[in-house]
């Protein structure tokens, strides 16, 4: 932890807000992770439109689909070591504020350049937006207290199904009142405004917040300090490149790697890909499928609130299993869960009630 001296940003001045300061932090990271949703899943409901202008293929609309995680994928490594050498805020800061403005000039990317141009300019996004799981991952573990991980977790989370309720009507209803032109900069403004809100309210060091109580200061230092045993250091960049090299020898890791790798597959695949759906198989612009974008992400919602606390209680403390089975457990019916719904879009296809059907599996 640093010394007040030691943070030029306080300025000598401070204010008080009606919340414990870390529980505002972790509000942040879950506001930086519903504006990178929004940002990350317009393209799926706007794609519709934007085809309807331009001519597209089956493979291009893929290949555009796909683009952001061709970014994506290249910066976050780089990101994760940048944000433990340099520091977390910055990068998330500027992350957004690039982003933002990238977004904001695509429809003229597009104008200028077609389908081309769309598929760099969301493969920038992509990179631009790369590093900022990895920064929010590390700068959360200088604020969080150990117990309230699983609470942290479970609201980091919810960002992306917030973004996802979020995005995936409002893309279609002002798209066709407005253009599709407009969502894609809208949502850039959006991360602009929210870059200089995390730069007014963020701060990579407890001890540098203006707002933080001398009684919250000395229970982040007891309950985290104490971890680091007074040094919290980064290594240099060959130190951190090792480490994570030598990480990759392990098993545990390449299962937990693959199995992010599933689950990521089926949140954003089946976000991105139910518009192009419900319009290709159904006739249903994204507008008029606007409830049907909303009702599995309000589900999934739902569930993370009020019922995974429960299930994994019961799991835990009645039928006695630890933590390891448990997250089996849940990781083994959810791909089997979401495997047997992707088959049932196909039985759906054709039948009386496709729609009711289809939206069921999603």
């Amino acid at each position: 932890f640093a010394q007040a001296s030691e943070c030029p940003s306080l300025s000598g001045t401070s204010f008080s807000l009606r919340m414990v300061a870390w529980e505002l932090q972790v509000l942040l990271l879950l506001l930086c992770r519903v504006v990178q949703t929004i940002m990350r899943m317009a393209l799926g409901p706007l794609l519709v439109y934007i085809c309807a202008e331009f001519q597209c293929a089956a493979t291009a609309k893929g290949s555009v689909l796909s683009a952001y995680s061709f970014g994506y994928l290249s910066t976050q490594l780089f990101g994760g070591i940048l944000g433990d050498l340099a520091g977390a805020r910055s990068i998330i800061f500027w992350s957004h504020l690039l982003s933002g403005a990238a977004l904001v000039l695509t429809p003229d990317v597009v104008s200028l350049f077609g389908l081309n141009g769309l598929w760099a300019a969301t493969v920038f996004l992509g990179v631009l937006q790369g590093p900022l799981f990895p920064s929010s991952i590390a700068y959360l573990s200088k604020w969080l207290p150990p117990s309230q991980r699983s609470w942290a977790s479970t609201m980091l989370d919810s960002g992306i199904t917030g973004g996802s309720i979020i995005v995936m009507p409002l893309s279609g209803l002002l798209s066709s009142s407005l253009g599709w032109r407009f969502p894609l900069r809208l949502y850039g403004m959006m991360s602009v405004l929210y870059a200089t809100v995390w730069l007014r309210y963020s701060a990579d060091d407890p001890a540098c917040c203006a707002f933080i109580s001398t009684d919250e200061l000395d229970m982040l230092r007891r309950e985290i300090g104490r971890k680091t045993n007074g040094n919290s250091k980064p290594g240099d960049l060959q130190s951190v490149l090792r480490s994570a090299t030598a990480l990759l020898g392990h098993a545990e890791v390449w299962a937990i790697f693959l199995a992010h790798a599933a689950f990521n597959f089926g949140v954003y695949f089946q976000t991105s890909w139910s518009a192009l759906y419900y319009k290709e198989v159904l006739g249903l612009s994204p507008d008029e499928a606007s409830l049907d974008f909303t009702l599995p992400h309000a589900v999934n919602f739902t569930v993370k609130m009020f019922l995974a606390k429960p299930l994994f209680q019961l799991l835990h403390k009645t039928w006695h299993c630890n933590l390891l089975t448990c997250r089996r457990c849940f990781s083994v019916l959810g791909f089997i869960g979401s495997a047997v719904a992707f088959g049932g879009l196909i039985l759906a296809q054709g039948t009386t009630h496709a729609r009711l059907q289809s939206t069921t599996c999603f």
